[in-house]
């Protein structure tokens, strides 16, 4: 039988529960680990194929969103229908995207970003998205990962905000511009 190697099959439906955390995403929770993190620490996604690039060109988000159930089986059980803020945004450095970083494995390979400090100790769904604009209608590739964590303290007291949800925060007649920079005012929690 001949090998196959990876074809990645993104999402194009905003409007999709899979876009949310990736076809199967919540389902598949009861049978993962809860990471431990400490708010201010630095975390990251990558590949699990070394060498493999991680995103296309577009910007990168990452959310949290508090489990209604403050409990390591709660969290698991739970189907990720929550109230997103925002805590880390990458778009385009100087003159283009990241594949024009010719070199600069760790930059395309990885994305790199902190836990807010002020975040509010508890567990929670942490979702990351690389958005792959195409000049199409409905043709965009979109591609959403989640973890389950737990943010230890001491974080903030007030809850973060404003809040999206998923799928809800965008559609596909936002402008390109729109979706990456709807959410960005997510940062003024961030002390």
């Amino acid at each position: 039988m001949e090998e196959r190697s990876y074809l990645p099959d993104p999402l194009r439906n905003l409007n999709a529960l899979s876009y949310r955390c990736g076809r199967n995403g919540t389902a598949s929770g009861v049978d993962t680990d809860v990471a431990t993190l400490a708010a201010g620490s630095k975390v990251g996604f990558q590949p699990t194929q070394a060498g493999q690039s991680s995103f296309h060109d577009g910007p990168l988000q990452a959310y949290l969103a508090k489990s209604p159930e403050q409990t390591p089986q709660g969290l698991k059980k739970w189907d990720a229908d929550g109230a997103y803020f925002k805590i880390a945004e990458r778009g385009p450095d100087g003159p283009g995207w990241f594949s024009s970083y010719q070199g600069k494995k760790d930059y395309f390979y990885q994305f790199n970003f902190s836990i807010p400090a002020v975040t509010p100790p508890g567990f929670y769904i942490l979702r990351i998205e690389s958005v792959y604009p195409k000049p199409t209608f409905n043709t965009t590739q979109l591609y959403v990962n989640c973890a389950q964590v737990e943010i230890t303290g001491p974080g903030g007291s007030h809850e973060p905000g404003p809040t999206v949800r998923f799928p809800g925060a965008f559609d596909e007649y936002d402008e390109g511009k729109y979706l990456f920079e709807k959410v960005v005012q997510l940062d003024e929690w961030r002390c």
